[in-house]
Parts: C-alpha cells; sequence; structure tokens
C-alpha cells in the first residue's frame, strides 16, 4: 500500500486520532505516516501549522501534509 510518495512498510501503533505506519520514498528515506481518523478540524490545522515552526530537535519534522486528501 502507499499513502503518498510512501510505501507502507508496517503498522507502528493506533490512537484515537488515527493510525501511523512507517513508510519509506523512492529514496529509501524512512517517516513515520500519520493517517488520520475522519476529517481534519480547526485545531490539528492550527497544530500542524505550530509544527512546523519548532525547530527540528525539539520534534518530529513535518515532512507533508494534505488536509484534503480523503481515504484511499
Amino acid at each position: 500500500m502507499d499513502i503518498g510518495p510512501y510505501r507502507v512498510i508496517r503498522q507502528l501503533g493506533q490512537g484515537g486520532q488515527g493510525t501511523v505506519y512507517l513508510g519509506q520514498d523512492e529514496h529509501g528515506g524512512l517517516a513515520a505516516v500519520k493517517v488520520m481518523n475522519g476529517g481534519i478540524d480547526r485545531a490539528f490545522a492550527r497544530e500542524l501549522a505550530a509544527a512546523r515552526q519548532v525547530d527540528e530537535f525539539c520534534t518530529a519534522r513535518v515532512l507533508r501534509a494534505d488536509q484534503r486528501a480523503g481515504p484511499g
């Protein structure tokens, strides 16, 4: 299964907001890929914008976010 540019290797975890997978891009780079349950609300959109402003040594870097994508 692919999610965006990532080939899913395995599921890492599942919680109330969604499911997290280990994904690999075409160059072999690894990333955690989170698929949200239901829609993305305004609060999450604000959290996403804030996460993009935080230094990488403090939190995981946001590589990509597609808020318009539907289930797949």
